[in-house]
């Protein structure tokens, strides 16, 4: 939803205590930021026992950027989970919908999910060929 004030862009890391980890972005209002630096970490919403954000890049611009576009893609709270590192194969995986740019929440961090392929090991119970979900704040990398 359009508010008409200057967004920005912010990319972040989610590192679980797991060690599995996931990166994505989130378009925010600037002013809502506060000055939120680049290195800021930004704890799980369950807990620091879950794991914590980390901000990797921080854009400005000068619009709304939904209102500028036009469409929900850029509302505020949107976010996108682009890819998702698996500690225990070593891989990093891409995700469902972030791998074509869908935000898959508009309720910002904590919020974040998207889906990832089922590698042919690693996962118990998983089907090769399908996919797990993961996100909420790393709510699914250790429940």
């Amino acid at each position: 939803m359009s508010d008409l004030l200057r967004d920005s862009v912010f990319y972040w890391t989610f590192s679980s205590t797991t060690g599995d980890a996931y990166t994505g972005y989130t378009v925010a209002d600037t002013v809502s930021l506060g000055g939120l630096p680049v290195g800021a970490l930004l704890p799980s919403p369950y807990g620091p026992a879950f794991g914590a954000y980390t901000v990797t890049n921080i854009v400005n611009y000068e619009v709304d950027l939904s209102a500028h576009f036009g469409i929900g893609y850029y509302a505020e709270g949107a976010t996108v989970l682009s890819s998702y590192y698996d500690a225990n194969t070593a891989r990093s995986l891409p995700t469902y919908y972030g791998s074509q740019g869908i935000p898959t929440t508009y309720g910002g961090l904590g919020e974040e999910f998207d889906f990832v392929p089922v590698p042919f090991f690693g996962i118990p119970g998983a089907q090769p060929g399908g996919y797990f979900e993961v996100g909420y704040g790393g709510y699914y990398l250790i429940a």
